[in-house]
């Protein structure tokens, strides 16, 4: 698809659709959601991806980041888009019987250096909400596998990270 058909989705999407709230907000959706619900971390030019915006971070402002920033505290972003499984309520008695839908990562290669850099000089990394760490786990469990010499080379099967990986 080019640019204009995520135009085109985006448009449809904002008509016809509404925010995707999460279930502990027990109410409808209202036009005030679609700002309320993203984070100072949303792509700029509006790509589409995630079904839910990452609401732990929704406190931060740009004041908060400059904040951590003048106090020499570094940040780094992952993105990742949030499937329609975070919203499924877990009802099987046993936490390995839940099944989640896959999600989608991004991190730039400079936001993976620093994060290595940090593990590296055993600086604290402190992921904020759950979106985070997942993102953080999949990264450590990529490159275990690969360490160990059994990831990648198999194509986009090689960057999968099934839901129970390292239990």
């Amino acid at each position: 698809a080019d640019g204009g058909d995520r135009v085109a989705l985006r448009e449809l999407l904002s008509k016809t659709g509404d925010v995707p709230l999460p279930p502990y907000i027990r109410r409808a959706a209202r036009p005030d959601d679609a700002a309320r619900y993203q984070a100072v971390f949303a792509n700029a030019d509006g790509a589409l991806g995630s079904v839910a915006a990452p609401t732990a971070s929704l406190h931060f402002t740009d004041a908060v980041l400059d904040g951590l920033a003048a106090a020499e505290i570094r940040t780094s972003r992952v993105a990742l888009h949030v499937g329609a499984g975070t919203f499924k309520p877990v009802t099987a008695a046993r936490a390995a019987d839940h099944t989640m839908h896959a999600e989608r990562f991004a991190v730039a290669a400079d936001e993976l250096e620093d994060l290595a850099a940090s593990a590296a000089a055993r600086r604290p990394i402190v992921p904020v909400g759950t979106t985070s760490a997942r993102v953080l786990e999949s990264l450590y469990w990529l490159g275990a596998r690969e360490l160990r010499g059994d990831g990648g080379g198999d194509g986009e099967a090689g960057l999968r990270v099934e839901q129970w990986t390292g239990h």
